[in-house]
């Protein structure tokens, strides 16, 4: 009986752990608890225009009920984080969360920006099948502001959720300042008080300069990777090649050495913001520029190339300007909503419309820890009553057996 009464106690305390320490990242010099901003009553929602997406999404434990009337197609919700649903009611589902989450910083270099929360669904081999990723910007004038959703096209696909939380701070009374940072694997820097996000145009493309017959193999925040048509295209660890109209190729930048700058010629950041490239030899020098001016067009989705230019100047550049919705800056320490509205071909139009707000701690407390305790208790006790009259059912039914 001891030992049923030390397994009991061992089991509460396990799960005790598992379900409240969900959504708490403990660091060697903080620990984040971001369960507070589970929403307890329905989902978060947001509509991304640009895609035409509809994303239903949650944290710190599965989705709540999501109505039929809204998604139709959402079903299977009580383990998944996130829902996104297209306008032929297609229904993509994100996140497991019983496969646990993961944690890291926006910027490991720069560990106040914020941090990343991360839920992954595995396949039936337990292989990564999709993955959805909260970005907690630090600011601690929000508890929980949702600035965008999207999906990023990669293998496997990824959906990103940029958000404005007070509790992704190292220190809950005072927000960093926040200072130029750049990352290429993340393709996201924030300069001044914009956020620029070119994960959507991640990739390589194909650019044809007619005048010159002068062909170009570029890439965004990666290496170019497909050089087939290039015959002198020896290596793809560059972010760009120039094959020229007489046959001779040119290494263009290196990923490593990326910069975000200002526009050039612009005087507000709501213009765009530029990525900068070198090709820089073993012993420092620097033989060729790749710079991108990405202007903001917020009905260009993903975006095009408009021109490529080659300067002959020291050292040479080659300067892309690259039109696209994506270069538009978000703003994640602006105190004030970011607005979304409603999907026309939705259900939702004809009642609510599911626009990010401004979230409170009352609005948004989830299960509470005690609660949960109690809850484990409660299912404790009863299967201790069960197996203790269990047992002493056995025990009489012994007792009579022996004196037969």
């Amino acid at each position: 009986m001891n030992f049923f009464f030390f397994f009991l106690f061992i089991s509460l305390f396990f799960f005790y752990q598992i379900y409240t320490q969900t959504c708490i990242w403990n660091t060697e010099n903080h620990s984040y608890n971001l369960t507070s901003l589970r929403k307890s009553n329905g989902n978060f929602q947001y509509y991304n225009l640009n895609d035409d997406i509809l994303f239903e999404l949650n944290l710190c434990g599965g989705l709540n009920t999501i109505s039929q009337t809204i998604c139709p197609c959402c079903t299977l919700y009580s383990q998944l984080t996130g829902y996104t649903m297209t306008q032929n009611y297609s229904c993509t589902a994100w996140g497991d969360f019983v496969n646990g989450e993961s944690w890291d910083y926006i910027d490991g270099d720069n560990p106040g920006m914020g941090i990343t929360l991360t839920y992954k669904t595995l396949t039936i081999h337990g292989q990564i099948n999709r993955s959805m990723s909260y970005n907690f910007f630090c600011n601690d004038e929000e508890v929980f502001r949702l600035i965008s959703a999207f999906i990023e096209d990669t293998i496997p696909p990824q959906i990103h959720i940029n958000v404005a939380s007070k509790f992704s701070c190292l220190e809950p009374t005072s927000s960093p300042q926040p200072s130029p940072t750049t990352d290429p694997g993340l393709c996201k820097t924030i300069t001044q008080n914009e956020l620029y996000d070119l994960r959507k145009l991640k990739g390589q493309y194909l650019y044809r300069d007619y005048w010159t017959q002068n062909l170009y193999f570029v890439s965004i925040c990666e290496n170019v990777f497909n050089i087939s048509n290039c015959p002198c295209c020896v290596e793809n660890t560059t972010t760009g090649w120039l094959l020229k109209s007489d046959g001779n190729c040119t290494k263009l930048g290196l990923l490593n050495t990326s910069l975000y700058t200002p526009l050039p010629g612009s005087e507000t950041p709501e213009d765009g913001v530029g990525l900068n490239y070198q090709y820089i030899l073993t012993n420092g020098t620097v033989t060729h520029e790749q710079k991108y001016q990405f202007i903001c067009d917020i009905d260009a989705n993903p975006g095009y190339i408009l021109s490529i230019i080659d300067l002959a100047i020291n050292p040479p550049s080659t300067e892309i300007t690259f039109v696209t919705s994506h270069s538009c800056p978000l703003d994640p320490f602006s105190p004030f909503p970011t607005p979304s509205p409603c999907p026309k071909w939705s259900p939702c139009a004809e009642t609510n419309c599911p626009t990010p707000s401004l979230l409170t701690s009352s609005s948004t407390t989830g299960m509470k820890g005690s609660y949960v305790f109690l809850v484990i208790l409660m299912v404790g006790l009863i299967t201790f009553i069960g197996g203790w009259f269990f047992h002493k059912f056995k025990s009489d039914k012994n007792q009579n057996y022996q004196n037969l």
